[in-house]
């Protein structure tokens, strides 16, 4: 009797390890899928906490607590104030100045849009992605999580993109700077030139200053949404593969779509991030388009003696139709996924019937 109750005990305690030992390899695959999701986005938040886009932990990990450090939050309170102010003065010069000649309302009605898309573009990531509160998680964070509540692998070789994506949004906003710059020294036309600033060194110096933080605010902006499409695109892939592989029979079709409306979950937790920057990036990037237009084609400063204001321009134009081009192709890849995988299951449905 005291043998059995033993060789029970030791069958109770072999499966106790083995249900241990099954969860904490669970565990730590999880955790490395964790740390490799994060280790794809984190060069992305570094760089938008340094120029005031994000104040939350760029970690990501599970039990992070939120940033509650006091310089963090002041330092993106300035950007942000900075930006804010910039829209401030283009309007106001577009207010004293703008009407009495064409050529300087289309010159300060291109920077009052501009800078009313950065600060806007600002204003949103602040809202969206830190963690604010232990309690409660940001948008941004949900998302990251649903992610990571998916079946997919994300270990593949998406951070060679991110670092080229993100090479790409510096290389863009630099050169802009620059630009500001030379139109300003060496043409003499910037924003602050115009009444009631008047050409006043400090507010020159805070014009081209918050000029650069803002090219980086959307450059960085849309990486982060480029590369979370991409994300995206790989769950509804492995989707696709499953589908394909699965016999068609009521259970797989059944586990398939309750997989897809997880799955689709996820992409409305993106669209909550992502969906007010693509709105911005639609309803101001056209019309900053069809103005830099007009201004290359028909403005007075485009002259011989202006090289600076025709290269400065078309700069614009072509840097516009890129960022526009790559934000709606990020965009409709995901749509395209999701409707594909649908699709694929309809055909399964009809196949098993």
């Amino acid at each position: 009797m005291s043998r059995v109750h033993h060789l029970e005990l030791e069958e109770i305690q072999s499966v106790g390890s083995f249900v241990n030992e099954t969860q904490s390899i669970e565990s730590r695959k999880a955790k490395d899928k964790r740390e490799d999701l994060s280790h794809k986005i984190r060069p992305i938040l570094r760089l938008m906490k340094l120029f005031g886009e994000y104040y939350g932990n760029i970690s990501m990990d599970e039990g992070a607590q939120s940033d509650s450090s006091f310089f963090s939050r002041f330092y993106c309170g300035m950007v942000l104030m900075g930006q804010w102010f910039l829209v401030i003065q283009a309007s106001t010069s577009l207010f004293f100045e703008g009407l009495s000649e064409m050529k300087t309302f289309y010159f300060l009605l291109i920077f009052t849009i501009w800078y009313l898309q950065c600060a806007a573009f600002t204003t949103i990531c602040l809202v969206n992605l830190p963690k604010r509160r232990q309690t409660k998680s940001s948008c941004f964070r949900r998302f990251f999580d649903s992610l990571l509540s998916t079946s997919s692998d994300f270990s593949g070789k998406m951070t060679h993109k991110v670092y080229i994506t993100l090479t790409f949004a510096c290389t863009f906003a630099f050169f802009n700077t620059v630009l500001l710059v030379m139109l300003d020294f060496y043409e003499n036309v910037s924003v602050a030139g115009f009444r009631p600033w008047n050409g006043s060194i400090a507010f020159r110096f805070i014009q081209l200053t918050f000029s650069a933080f803002g090219a980086l605010t959307w450059g960085l902006a849309c990486t982060l949404l480029h590369v979370s499409c991409e994300f995206l695109v790989r769950i509804f892939d492995n989707l696709a593969k499953k589908t394909s592989t699965e016999s068609p029979n009521v259970p797989n079709i059944r586990s398939l779509r309750l997989e897809h409306a997880k799955l689709c979950e996820t992409v409305t937790l993106a669209d909550k991030v992502f969906s007010p920057l693509i709105l911005l990036t639609v309803i101001l990037d056209v019309p900053l388009m069809c103005i830099n237009f007009h201004q290359l084609v028909r403005s007075p400063f485009s002259s011989k003696e202006s090289i600076i204001f025709i290269v400065n321009v078309s700069y614009w134009c072509i840097g516009l139709t890129v960022k526009l081009a790559f934000v709606m192709w990020s965009g409709i890849k995901v749509n395209e996924k999701v409707s594909g995988a649908w699709s694929c299951i309809r055909i399964l449905n009809r196949s098993s019937l």
